[in-house]
């Protein structure tokens, strides 16, 4: 099964997270790191494959989260 990683950036720089998924694909890797961050968490979400983690290499997907003000 493929590795994927989520890099996460927090829109302050200040909670930003980094973390590894062993997953069909993705879509599954972006779904399973939103389900972990905080609920008031905002910023840019990476996901990348262990091929492309580099710097110089586009992500898989780039999305950006914002919380739902209840």
């Amino acid at each position: 099964m493929p590795n994927y990683y989520a890099i996460c950036a927090d829109v302050f720089e200040q909670r930003n997270y980094k973390e590894e998924f062993e997953l069909p694909d993705a879509n599954s890797a972006l779904e399973a790191i939103i389900k972990s961050l905080p609920d008031d968490w905002e910023g840019s979400i990476e996901i990348r494959d262990a091929k492309t983690l580099s710097d110089r290499k586009f992500p898989l997907i780039d999305f950006w989260r914002t919380p739902i003000k209840k």
